[in-house]
């Protein structure tokens, strides 16, 4: 099994196996073997700009990912890429940077509704349906002096409108909302997360 974790937007790849692409897609690989101080190697990877990605190996996996996880306060957030009739994806430009319409969902929110329900609000737009259940995304950083871990379900969504009308939702910091044609999408995310780059990727493909 694999599972990438994003922190300071640099992957660390959680796994049970090793083989050639996953070892030269890694800078730094440090086997656990359940005695080891994740935490202590995690702050190493964070703070040492020079490394790129790490990967932790072990071959329980359940047992690497609890210990990882248990790290972490945990909280859910879903969002979408969203491709309208003409087969154009929708990105909104927040921080300085083009980014994919999500948030924290609400108490006793499936992700699906939560989805849905942020990028209608992120975006100004109504009648959107997920058409496929894309991955989820991890990502770890400090709140408060807390260490958190935000698991984002992605999806992705098919607004129906002919002629939508986009509002950006600028008191979550929103500057704009944009469709672009799909052969423009790489020139506007060359700023972006790394996990939005794997969502796109993956919602591209089918």
């Amino acid at each position: 099994m694999l599972q990438t974790v994003f922190a300071k937007d640099k992957p660390i790849y959680l796994s049970n196996h090793l083989n050639e692409e996953l070892m030269n897609a890694s800078q730094l690989i440090v086997q656990y073997n359940g005695e080891s101080d994740i935490e202590l190697t995690v702050k190493l990877f964070e703070d040492n700009k020079n490394i790129k990605s790490l990967l932790l190996h072990n071959e329980d996996f359940e047992a690497l990912h609890l210990a990882f996880i248990s790290r972490y306060k945990t909280i859910e957030a879903a969002g979408g890429l969203v491709f309208n009739t003409k087969g154009e994806a929708l990105l909104i430009h927040r921080y300085e940077r083009w980014d994919l319409p999500k948030g924290k969902l609400e108490i006793n929110e499936s992700p699906e509704m939560g989805g849905v329900r942020e990028v209608e609000e992120e975006c100004g737009i109504k009648n959107i349906k997920i058409e496929k259940t894309l991955q989820k995304t991890y990502h770890c950083f400090e709140h408060n002096g807390e260490k958190t871990m935000k698991i984002t379900h992605w999806y992705k969504m098919i607004c129906t409108d002919e002629n939508p009308q986009l509002t950006p939702q600028t008191e979550e910091g929103i500057t704009d909302v944009k469709w672009f044609k799909i052969e423009n999408l790489n020139d506007a995310l060359k700023t972006a997360y790394g996990s939005v780059l794997m969502v796109v990727q993956e919602a591209i493909k089918g």
